[in-house]
């Protein structure tokens, strides 16, 4: 077990309640879900679907990608950098969409690691996957029906929250399977959606997708904002998250509702997938959401270790992975997610055949 909690007191265990007063908490969401509304309130006509100098940039885990390797992007995210009134100080340096990538993947890796831990500790690291999946359903149906996308993206990301956080199905029906149907079902919802859309595919994808060298400078400091929030939650409420994560039955025990400490978690979690995959695209989310998190556990025995460990670990597969695209001229998101699964092939390796488990 990554964490034990456990006090003596005359030779008998002593109940030891780490839970804060359970209302505490509500305050804290209220502040993260107005921090959120710049985002999610953005009216669609803001969005740039129309501008030619835009490039037609996506990621995708269940279709053919559109990215555009890093020289041929450089002309046109300058252009657009131009004209983001946050952007005013950096456009005069040519390399200014490369910081902004830089910047913006730092933020989602930082924070896409750290809550990662809980998703693999809780072995359902299908959850970050069908959570951006579903979030992407739901961006789709904003753009169709003409509302702020961001808003679909919460409405389906609450609903999948709401779902993965209870158990609600028959016990011979695992959690893991429970996610994977509605991960499908996401699937096939975006794709009839992006077949309806007057819009076009190709403009869908790039939004669906987003790309780490495409983000405008107020997207990067909105989920600067919005994560600091989320980060906050955390540090005020991490050990509870922690207990739930690793011994649901001892959190009943000891008198949580792991219930509601399940959907508070994966709110947070949810919330900051939405925000990642309108910037950075579904797949680098997902990858820093489980690659990273998987190789800290390997090499951190004890929780606060790999807490520290898996943030630096999705930094560094950023950065590299943008000076490796921008100097070899690959895709951005796909170079990031190789390095970091470079960075988790000889630990799991040394796992595997090194001590023979």
């Amino acid at each position: 077990m990554l964490c034990t909690i456990s006090t003596k007191n005359e030779g008998k265990p002593k109940v030891v309640n780490l839970s804060m007063n359970f209302r505490r908490f509500f305050p804290f969401l209220g502040l993260l879900l107005w921090l959120c509304s710049p985002v999610w309130a953005q009216n669609i006509e803001d969005l740039p679907l129309d501008d030619p100098s835009v490039p037609t940039l996506g990621n995708s885990v269940t279709s053919k990608p559109l990215q555009t390797p890093a020289h041929q992007v450089h002309d046109d995210a300058h252009r657009h950098l131009e004209d983001e009134p946050l952007a005013s100080d950096v456009v005069s340096d040519p390399n200014a969409f490369l910081w902004q990538a830089l910047y913006a993947g730092v933020i989602v890796a930082a924070l896409c690691s750290y809550l990662g831990l809980f998703v693999v500790a809780r072995r359902m690291v299908f959850i970050g996957v069908a959570l951006a999946e579903i979030s992407s359903a739901g961006i789709a149906l904003g753009l169709l029906l003409g509302f702020a996308p961001l808003w679909g993206a919460l409405g389906f990301m609450l609903l999948g929250v709401a779902l993965f956080s209870r158990r609600w199905a028959p016990r011979r029906v695992p959690p893991d399977a429970v996610v994977g149907v509605f991960y499908t079902l996401a699937t096939a919802l975006g794709i009839l959606i992006i077949a309806k859309s007057a819009q076009g595919e190709s403009h869908m994808l790039t939004l669906l997708r987003g790309d780490v060298l495409a983000v405008y400078p107020s997207e990067t400091l909105q989920m600067a904002i919005v994560f600091a929030g989320i980060a906050l939650v955390h540090a005020l409420f991490g050990k509870e998250f922690l207990l739930v994560s690793l011994d649901r039955d001892m959190a009943s025990t000891l008198g949580f509702n792991a219930a509601r400490w399940d959907f508070l978690l994966f709110l947070t979690i949810g919330v900051a997938v939405s925000l990642s995959i309108r910037s950075v695209g579904v797949l680098m989310t997902a990858t820093m959401l489980i690659v990273p998190a998987t190789t800290a556990l390997l090499l951190a025995p004890r929780w606060n270790r790999a807490a520290f460990l898996a943030p630096i670990l999705g930094i560094l597969a950023v950065a590299i992975g943008l000076y490796l695209s921008f100097a070899a001229d690959f895709p951005a998101s796909a170079v990031i997610v190789t390095v970091s699964f470079l960075f988790l092939a000889p630990v799991l390796a040394f796992h595997s055949f090194g001590r023979g488990s």
